[in-house]
C-alpha cells in the first residue's frame, strides 16, 4: 500500500465514523458539564487535593470528592479511595458488606465475570463467600437483550436477594436495590438498601 492509498483509507474511515465521533463528542461534553457542575456545587478547591495525615479523619477533600462522585452518578453515597486497586476489589468489598451467612446472591445475566470466581466460591477458596455460607444462584437471559422479568421479580420478592447484573463482558453493576432506569420497575419492589456501582 502506498502513501496515497493509505491516506484515502484514513479519510474514508474518518468519514464512516463521523456520525459516531460526533455522538461521542456530545456525550463527552454532557458528562464534562455534569462533572464541572458537581465540583462547583461541592466547592472543590486546590487545597482539597493537599496531603493529609494519612488516617483520613476529617479529610474534607476526600469527603467532597465522594460527594462529587455521588452527585455525578446520582447515588446516595460513594466511597472513592485509592485503596481499591481494581473493580473486582471494590465488588468484593461490597459483596462481603451486603451478604450474610444464609444469604443467596443471584446473578441474573449468567455467570459473573471470571475475576469474581474465587470471591464467590466457584473456585475453591477458604475466604470466599461460599466459605461463609453465602450461596450463589444464576439465571441466563432469554436472549441477548431480554430478561425473564417475572422470574427475577419472583426470586427477589421471595428472598430479597442481592442481585448481580453483568452488563457486558468486563463491566458489572452490583445492585442491592433495583434502581430506576437500570432494570424494569416490576423488579423494584422490596428493599431500600443502597446500590453499589462499579
Amino acid at each position: 500500500m502506498n502513501e496515497l492509498e493509505a491516506e484515502r483509507l484514513v479519510n474514508e474511515a474518518e468519514k464512516e465514523a463521523e456520525e459516531y465521533l460526533k455522538k461521542a463528542d456530545e456525550i463527552c461534553a454532557k458528562n464534562s458539564k455534569k462533572v464541572i457542575k458537581a465540583f462547583w456545587k461541592e466547592g472543590v478547591t486546590e487545597t482539597d487535593f493537599g496531603s493529609t495525615t494519612g488516617y483520613g479523619y476529617d479529610d474534607i477533600g476526600r469527603e467532597k470528592i465522594e460527594r462529587v462522585f455521588a452527585d455525578i452518578f446520582k447515588a446516595e453515597d460513594c466511597i472513592v479511595r485509592g485503596q481499591f486497586i481494581s473493580g473486582t476489589h471494590a465488588l468484593t468489598v461490597a459483596l462481603f458488606a451486603f451478604l450474610r451467612p444464609g444469604d443467596t446472591m443471584l446473578s441474573i445475566n449468567g455467570k459473573p465475570y471470571d475475576t469474581l470466581d474465587e470471591v464467590i466460591g466457584l473456585v475453591p477458596n477458604n475466604s470466599s463467600l461460599k466459605s461463609f455460607k453465602v450461596s450463589h444462584s444464576k439465571m441466563d437471559r432469554l436472549s441477548e437483550n431480554l430478561f425473564s422479568v417475572s422470574e427475577i421479580s419472583f426470586l427477589i420478592s421471595e428472598s430479597s436477594l442481592p442481585t448481580l447484573i453483568k452488563l457486558s463482558f468486563n463491566f458489572t453493576i452490583l445492585l442491592w436495590i433495583m434502581q430506576p432506569k437500570i432494570i424494569p420497575a416490576a423488579i423494584r419492589n422490596n428493599t431500600t438498601a443502597p446500590a453499589v456501582i462499579q
